[in-house]
């Protein structure tokens, strides 16, 4: 799998919208690459790590850990890090939408009341 981790300070959580430590573009996992004409068409997801929003999972608690004690990845930390970051994004998973949330949604969007 080919994963590409991005950690810059400018990282925003789109949950709660403090400091993100990492975002992973990940391969989509419903999607298979298509092609399109000459061109393969990949699709993709992205997940993020929040000190915040994170705190209470338990897949994070590895890579929180590591950010807890090390403020940046070095060449002495690089493979550690990797170990860890490949166990968080094997238990992130994909959630499944909730239709009926959607729903919800929606009626809150047509009534003017989403704030989403």
């Amino acid at each position: 799998m080919n994963v590409e981790v991005i950690t810059t300070d400018d990282l925003r959580c789109h949950r709660c919208l403090g400091a993100l430590y990492l975002r992973v573009k990940l391969p989509h996992p419903r999607w298979a690459a298509q092609v399109v004409g000459e061109m393969e068409v990949t699709y993709s997801r992205f997940v993020t790590l929040c000190p915040v929003c994170d705190a209470h999972s338990p897949a994070a608690q590895g890579l929180l850990a590591f950010f807890a004690i090390y403020s940046q990845v070095t060449s002495e930390t690089a493979e550690a890090f990797g170990q860890l970051v490949r166990h968080w994004i094997g238990e992130v998973g994909c959630p499944e939408p909730d239709p009926e949330a959607l729903d919800r949604e929606i009626q809150q969007w047509r009534d003017g009341e989403f704030h989403g």
